[in-house]
């Protein structure tokens, strides 16, 4: 089982909005503070790579999309982490690594990374115990 922290990384656009809006920031700045700061929301992104086809392509089958639907399903019930089986998450992390974006930001490597480091657990009833990789 993977464990994956939902995090988000950059300036939250909400809260430029807010300073904007109180005249706390011009829209020059609020735009160079976004720019500079991408706005990356995990939860949000991976849903977003579950709901895409694969590298490029144009359609997705109805098992993928099983698959996608269930993981979503979890993603987006969970809070703080989600815990995915070993599947689950090779298909999350598949989808990830095959996305194409529209820009290059080390925010958006570092997600993608994030998703390829995701840390092997046992899941007890009692507690979750990390894996140590092997040397």
């Amino acid at each position: 089982m993977r464990v994956i922290e939902l995090k988000h990384l950059g300036a939250d656009p909400e809260k430029l909005k807010s300073q904007f809006a109180k005249n706390e920031l011009s829209e020059q700045e609020a735009n160079e503070i976004a720019r500079k700061n991408l706005w990356v929301n995990y939860k949000d992104t991976m849903i977003n790579a579950l709901s895409s086809p694969v590298g490029g392509q144009r359609e997705i089958g109805v098992a993928d999309m099983r698959t996608a639907i269930k993981i979503m399903d979890k993603i987006e019930a969970a809070n703080g982490r989600v815990h995915l089986e070993d599947a689950e998450y090779q298909f999350l992390n598949d989808r990830v690594q095959n996305m194409k974006w529209t820009l290059a930001h080390k925010h958006i490597m570092q997600f993608i990374d994030d998703i390829a480091q995701a840390p092997t657990v046992e899941i007890d009833a009692d507690k979750v115990t990390p894996i140590k990789p092997k040397k």
